[in-house]
């Protein structure tokens, strides 16, 4: 399960197993999805089959995973995903793909965005899979900047816990 201050702290909810994220209301205290009580959830939204650590910034809930069950990727090549969501209503607004590395050393299968996404103002920074920290705009994903930290920097990573 991904790490979650508290329920109140996040518009967010992150179930790994089930591959869901979901907004709860603040005043929500009880949350028992195992059972089937949904108490409070506002949505849900298909996530990949590995998820990495959730960032809220205003409307925006933004998650690392990768593309398997995704309807979004209709390709059926294995690459790690960053999404952005509508906190408010869990529509997906975009999403930035990164292809795997050609090294199972460097890249593993199935392995999600596994850095936080930090927000600062209209950018979003990340460490994708492949050891690239990109930029891109919070409101429609577009690449800003990325540096290569593996190819520009002489970086060796082995795993995605490398540079979570």
């Amino acid at each position: 399960m991904t790490r979650i201050p508290s329920l109140s702290a996040l518009a967010a909810f992150m179930l790994a197993s089930a591959g869901f994220a979901g907004a709860v209301p603040a005043a929500v205290t009880h949350w028992d999805y195992v059972n089937g009580r949904h108490e409070g959830l506002l949505w849900r939204a298909q996530l990949g089959t590995q998820v990495g650590p959730v960032t809220v910034a205003g409307d925006r809930v933004l998650v690392g995973t990768n593309n398997e069950r995704l309807p979004i990727d209709t390709r059926r090549v294995d690459e790690s995903i960053l999404m952005c969501l509508s906190a408010s209503t869990g529509k997906v607004l975009w999403s930035a793909s990164h292809a795997r590395l050609a090294s199972r050393t460097n890249d593993l299968p199935v392995a999600p965005i596994a850095s936080q996404p930090c927000v600062d103002g209209d950018r979003v920074c990340y460490v994708s899979n492949r050891g690239e920290l990109c930029c891109v705009a919070l409101n429609d994903g577009h690449r800003i900047w990325t540096l290569d930290m593996v190819k520009d920097l002489n970086v060796f990573k082995r795993d995605p816990s490398d540079i979570a």
